[in-house]
């Protein structure tokens, strides 16, 4: 860190991918980078679909590396299955190195019936497109993200996002209640709740 905090305090300019990066420069740095710090997004290289929006399919998506460690899809699982409402389906679009013990986990908690592992999809949302129509709402559960790419990509694609309040990215893209759902990154146990909640708002259409 030493070595780094050097090297941002000496740059000419900082580029950082979102605000709250730039927020969190600034709590590291006591606001010294402030005004050489530029924010530069990541582009968007799909081209959208029409109607991947599905409302009322009660159908949920997830994308990205079954990575527990960051990505936290147990999360997902756990509030899914404390839902009132059993008729619901989540697609899976994506592979990692814990792709079994999540497949196990979803069975152990009596809702691997409802679940799509589709593995690696060099084109999620043709593939959703293709496969299922659409989606009511993309998830995302992760403690940390670099930007959260995934939610710009479904949000272009007219999907709503569900995502944790996490550092850093989703605060900049979500806005909570209009476009998506945020959940505040607490205790594992509100976390699920939280989502389970924001889960309850898309199934019952409000």
């Amino acid at each position: 860190w030493l070595l780094n905090r050097f090297v941002f305090l000496k740059a000419d300019k900082v580029v950082v991918l979102c605000k709250s990066m730039a927020d969190e420069l600034d709590e590291l740095l006591g606001n010294r980078v402030r005004d050489k710090t530029i924010i530069i997004q990541n582009p968007l290289t799909i081209a959208p679909l029409d109607g991947l929006y599905a409302p009322g399919t009660h159908r949920f998506v997830y994308v990205g590396r079954l990575d527990e460690h960051q990505k936290k899809i147990s999360r997902i699982l756990k509030a899914l299955s404390k839902m009132t409402c059993r008729d619901w389906s989540l697609v899976i679009i994506g592979d990692g190195p814990d792709k079994e013990y999540l497949q196990k986990l979803a069975i152990d908690l009596n809702i691997g019936g409802n679940i799509e592992w589709a593995g690696w999809q060099s084109d999620p949302w043709k593939y959703i497109k293709e496969n299922f129509g659409g989606v009511e709402a993309l998830l995302l559960t992760s403690d940390y993200e670099g930007y959260g790419m995934v939610l710009v990509e479904a949000m272009a694609n007219g999907i709503p996002c569900i995502s944790t309040d996490c550092p850093t990215g989703p605060r900049d893209i979500i806005r909570n209640g209009e476009n998506g759902f945020l959940i505040s990154l607490s205790s594992e146990d509100a976390i699920v709740e939280e989502l389970r909640k924001a889960l309850e708002v898309i199934l019952n259409g409000q």
